[in-house]
């Protein structure tokens, strides 16, 4: 993932779509595990039905670790209307709950998406 932000230039802005077939956790996991950040990234969109529940077991840990480091790096969660990290961890078909395909996530310093807080 970080060696795909180095091809960008550093004054472009970045939003990122992440569709890996299961292995969002490992494509992003040294990004989210690093204090500082290479590139500010205000805006990820992640697949996680390949993830969520962990069916797959590509992702362990996916509501312990990968939910809790997009919290601890500072992206909220958004289906597509925001939600609280407390609803997006109890999303998994574990409990047969039906995990959201796509995810949206906005950094807290993002500039602000008027139309992820309009009703439709």
């Amino acid at each position: 993932f970080e060696d795909l932000l180095d091809l960008v230039p550093e004054t472009a802005p970045v939003a990122v779509k992440i569709d890996v077939e299961g292995y969002e956790c490992k494509a992003l996991q040294r990004f989210f595990s690093s204090r500082e950040k290479k590139r500010f990234v205000p805006y990820l969109m992640i697949e996680l039905m390949s993830v969520c529940g962990d069916r797959s077991k590509l992702c362990p840990n996916y509501e312990d670790e990968f939910l809790a480091s997009l919290e601890y790096s500072g992206y909220m969660p958004f289906l597509p209307k925001p939600v609280t990290w407390q609803e997006m961890k109890s999303l998994n078909d574990k409990d047969g709950r039906i995990c959201p395909n796509y995810a949206f996530f906005v950094h807290k310093s993002a500039r602000t998406v008027d139309i992820l807080h309009k009703d439709a």
